[in-house]
């Protein structure tokens, strides 16, 4: 399970901000309810690339090897799950401080 984390912090710190600058234009127009789509189609490539590249056993629905609905609405839920820890933890204060503040 770590090589998957591994593999889903790589694609988060590479290959999202290429996606979400991309994206850009499609993230105005619906006010950032795109950003979802991104982190559900992050999360196939991760199962895509543990599966089938590195031949660990990932997937999300039953994808890798079939992208069918139960995949996609498991890859959405698991992308807002993601989105919900995220913001959880961004909020989150574990002692940071801004320099220069008090």
């Amino acid at each position: 399970m770590a090589v998957v984390a591994l593999i889903f912090a790589l694609v988060n710190t590479y290959i999202k901000p290429i996606v979400k600058a991309l994206s850009f234009p499609i993230s105005l127009m619906t006010m950032g309810l795109v950003s979802f789509v991104i982190n559900a189609g992050l999360l196939l490539l991760v199962a895509w690339i543990a599966t089938d590249v590195l031949k660990f056993k990932f997937t999300i629905g039953a994808f890798p090897p079939n992208l069918n609905a139960d995949a996609i609405v498991a890859a959405l839920l698991g992308a807002i799950v993601i989105s919900i820890v995220s913001v959880a933890l961004g909020l989150a204060n574990f002692g940071r401080k801004v320099a220069g503040l008090r």
